[in-house]
């Protein structure tokens, strides 16, 4: 409340009757005015500045807010909140930021180019990627480190870990640790982010299926020839025909009740299919 009285005050009221001398009065009564807000955005700045540089990031933001809070319309507490952010490596947070205040900041403002250089700085931060893995030792890499990172991201549900497009390093030497990538996967997922990976799948299970060409296509658009294990929890389909060459074991699941038909596999292939 008391932010927004000030906020009022300071600006310049409509003269409906002006005259020379008094219409001066108000225009520097209403100048003086901003001063003391520069001179307390300015401290503000500076200790938020100083509290980030002593990692007090929760008390930096609360000053960067009350910048803010007392002039909505300047770039300054905006920057400085980016500033705070991208200083711990939210990038994404800081860019947020920095869009908010690019609405709410007149483009005549001296900061508003400020606002620009950093939300591009965040967004330049944000795409820049380090590939440790490919330095390390292999067996630390595979045996420790991957395992340690990805131990909740093993079965995948709706797209495929983040990690996995690092660069071309990281999948393999993921794909190495896990001997291959085991996939869960539902009729209404997206699947082509699946397609670069389709390759290294050797489990795939089908965690629903009604009807329609959703398997078929999911078997003929993807170059499967890892697959080993396939587990579809409906129905089974023609479609096993693809990757008839690899599939090594087979499970039927219907009404809770599950079937493992590896001696069937040789007489589906040449026969069923």
């Amino acid at each position: 409340m008391a932010d927004s009285i000030w906020h009022a005050l300071c600006n310049q009221p409509t003269q409906p009757v002006s005259t020379e001398k008094y219409a001066t009065i108000v225009d520097d009564s209403t100048t003086q005015l901003h001063e003391p807000i520069h001179s307390i955005l300015s401290t503000l700045d500076r200790r938020a500045m100083a509290l980030t540089k002593l990692a007090n990031f929760e008390s930096a933001l609360h000053d960067a807010k009350a910048m803010q809070q007392l002039s909505p319309s300047l770039a300054l507490g905006y920057v400085r909140e980016a500033d705070i952010y991208s200083e711990q490596g939210k990038q994404q947070q800081a860019i947020d930021v920095c869009i908010k205040g690019l609405d709410l900041v007149d483009t005549n403002d001296h900061g508003y180019a400020s606002l620009q250089r950093a939300k591009m700085d965040a967004e330049q931060r944000q795409n820049k990627c380090i590939d440790f893995i490919g330095q390390l030792p292999m067996d630390i890499v595979i045996t420790t480190l991957i395992p340690m990172f990805m131990y909740l991201q093993r079965w995948e549900s709706l797209k495929p870990t983040p990690s996995m497009h690092v660069s071309h390093e990281w999948r393999n030497r993921i794909i190495q640790s896990f001997n291959g990538l085991r996939i869960r996967l539902h009729e209404l997922d997206d699947v082509s982010g699946y397609i670069p990976l389709a390759r290294h799948i050797t489990t795939l299970v089908i965690s629903s299926f009604t009807e329609g060409t959703w398997l078929c296509d999911l078997f003929r658009n993807n170059d499967l020839c890892s697959l080993k294990d396939l587990t579809i929890g409906n129905y089974l389909v023609s479609s096993l025909k693809s990757v008839r060459n690899t599939l090594t074991h087979l499970e039927i699941v219907q009404g809770g009740d599950t079937v493992v038909v590896h001696f069937r596999i040789q007489c589906i292939s040449r026969y069923a299919l």
